[in-house]
């Protein structure tokens, strides 16, 4: 079963340092110390694994319409999927064991199994000649985890938490550190319905707008502070 967490305040470990990287599409409402870069050239520089082993990819990661996007292929051949492209219909199977789903050029609609379909930031893609995803397509869709440290992206085998909800309240320090408080509810009560995540400037990859009562999903490592609320670290937020 996936690991989807909605605002769980659970008593784990403390999460170590976090990290972040702001898309030059994406703008963080109301917090005038962020500055968006420019980073397609920077992105040349990230490098794939996956459980520590380098992916070699003909085409790489991709800013697409401001959304961090991965070629497929390449990256599932290398996790044990079995890829099939159908050129008749754009889409694309992704079998591995009892794991199916199907993915429709310029449709964004992602189911795994038999769960109902939802949205990502972005549609999959053809760029290059090669099928492009969200990078959150992995974690949410597959359950594949995940760790960005070091420009590089590690895909693993490890369950992930996701969270979910409105935005609260931005903040950004004088370090970069972004700093966002998201609760279940989108007028919160307190801290118990709240969670506070954190991400640097040069490893959180964010794949929508963050705006004061946006509805966001965070990637995280499976642990949060002993705190109420509970706060994590920030991967991905979509």
């Amino acid at each position: 079963m996936r690991k989807r967490i909605i605002l769980v305040l659970t008593g784990l470990i403390i999460v170590s340092q976090s990290m972040l990287t702001f898309a030059d599409a994406n703008v963080v409402e109301g917090v005038d110390s962020v500055t968006s870069a420019t980073l397609e050239d920077e992105l040349d520089t990230y490098k794939v694994f996956y459980l520590d082993e380098k992916i070699a990819l003909e085409e790489p990661v991709k800013w697409i319409d401001g959304i961090l996007m991965i070629p497929v292929k390449p990256v599932l051949d290398q996790i044990g999927f079995d890829v099939k492209w159908h050129a008749k219909t754009k889409s694309v199977d992704l079998i591995k064991g009892a794991q199916f789903t199907s993915l429709y050029i310029d449709k964004n609609s992602y189911f795994r199994n038999k769960m109902a379909p939802h949205t990502l930031s972005h549609a999959p893609v053809i760029n290059q000649n090669r099928t492009y995803v969200p990078i959150e397509f992995f974690t949410d869709i597959l359950e594949v985890g995940l760790n960005i440290e070091d420009k590089s992206i590690n895909f693993s085998d490890r369950k992930m938490a996701i969270y979910e909800g409105y935005i609260q309240d931005t903040q950004v320090d004088e370090k970069g550190m972004l700093t966002i408080t998201i609760s279940s509810k989108a007028k919160s009560d307190g801290p118990e319905d709240q969670v506070i995540v954190h991400g640097e400037t040069d490893s959180t990859f964010i794949n929508t707008s963050i705006a004061l009562g946006d509805y966001i999903h965070v990637i995280s490592p499976p642990i949060m502070t002993f705190t109420v609320p509970g706060q994590a670290t920030a991967y991905v937020i979509y």
